[in-house]
């Protein structure tokens, strides 16, 4: 189909179109990745975990600068 656009012009707005399509897919994707929320839970857990050290390294500093 003919819009009265030149060739070139035509297949970059269909190359423009389809790189569109592909950015909304990987959007999309993205959007629904249950990896995504599973890796996001795992990073949670880790700074949990970190903040209970960091309370716990804390608690034991305390301790010793009590003892000297």
């Amino acid at each position: 189909m003919n819009f009265g656009i030149s060739e070139k012009d035509q297949t970059q707005v269909k190359e423009a179109f389809s790189s569109l399509w592909k950015v909304c897919g990987n959007v999309w994707d993205n959007i629904v990745d249950d990896k995504k929320e599973e890796k996001i839970q795992e990073l949670e857990k880790q700074i949990w975990d970190l903040e209970k050290e960091v309370q716990e390294l804390n608690e034991t500093r305390i301790e010793t600068e009590k003892n000297i």
